[in-house]
């Protein structure tokens, strides 16, 4: 099964002789790994989190060098460490992962003042240097951030509680106004303020707050569509959507990949973006996947 990898011109050298080796330390993805690890996909352009094309189009930017795509062929299951839906990890670490130390900081608080069938209006601010969850947040980023690190941040003021624009999405992911309470409950209604003060004054890391939370307070959820929810901060969210097979559109963790399993490098970007071969025209026809995907066959045949 053909998978590919993102690079750049300093480092071909180095996997044309030693292969992809696990150099990849994402938290999000080691959280559930437990070990370093050597990102592939089955797309070219597949998710924000595992793009190949971003990662060679970055890395010649970062680096004043070419871009390149790895081709690889190889068995699946093959020393995989865990394969994910490229969409269900990019919502993952959105709406889960960078959220969850805000809402261990302010869920409680928002649990008291958020009513049933309260549509609160945000008032919205624009960020300072001293929002520390926006600009100093303790969970690792990494280049998810960089993705919109042009974009200009807000705070906004719900209920007399401050929370982030990266925070809004999130209630507006949940669905604001009643899904959104009806999330608040599930985690706080069986849990006095004095208990949850006191299991939060035990753990810095949020990942251990987390796991330890839903092991003490196992959520009580009786509707069959509310189940998602449950351990939504906890990396254990994300390893029950682990699957067996690798689709169209996801990303496998692996070990290494030998040199051998290694078919060939496509030349897809300068330090100036996508070479003018890679960028999509009506002259041309097809979509960027459905160009790359023509050198592959070329490769293999």
């Amino acid at each position: 099964m053909i998978f590919f990898h993102g690079t750049s011109e300093n480092f071909l050298k180095d996997i044309k002789k030693n292969g992809l080796r696990s150099v990849t330390d994402d938290q999000w993805l080691t959280e559930i790994t437990g070990e370093k690890f050597c990102c592939i996909a089955s797309k070219p352009n597949a998710g924000e989190g595992g793009s190949p094309s971003y990662f060679a189009v970055q890395g010649a930017r970062d680096r004043n060098c070419d871009g390149y795509l790895v081709v690889i062929d190889i068995e699946e299951n093959s020393d995989f460490l865990a394969i994910l839906d490229n969409k269900v990890l990019d919502d993952y670490v959105r709406f889960h992962f960078f959220v969850r130390e805000e809402f261990r900081k302010v869920g409680y608080a928002l649990y008291k003042v958020w009513k049933k069938k309260s549509y609160p209006h945000p008032k919205k601010r624009k960020a300072k240097e001293s929002d520390a969850i926006i600009f100093n947040a303790y969970d690792q980023r990494g280049y998810y951030k960089d993705l919109r690190k042009q974009d200009e941040r807000f705070m906004f003021d719900i209920l007399g509680v401050e929370v982030s624009d990266e925070f809004v999405d999130f209630i507006e992911h949940v669905g604001f106004g009643e899904p959104f309470y009806h999330f608040l409950q599930i985690h706080f209604s069986n849990i006095e303020e004095s208990e949850y003060i006191e299991l939060n004054a035990q753990y810095e890391d949020h990942c251990a707050f987390w796991c330890n939370f839903y092991s003490k307070f196992p959520l009580n959820i009786s509707e069959k569509k509310w189940q998602y929810v449950n351990e939504w901060f906890s990396p254990e969210w994300l390893k029950k959507r682990r699957l067996e097979k690798a689709n169209r559109n996801s990303q496998v963790l692996v070990k290494s990949v030998a040199p051998e399993l290694i078919v060939g490098f496509i030349h897809i970007a300068s330090p100036s973006g996508f070479i003018k071969k890679f960028r999509p025209s009506k002259a041309k026809g097809g979509s960027f996947s459905q160009m790359v995907w023509r050198e592959v066959f070329q490769m293999t045949s």
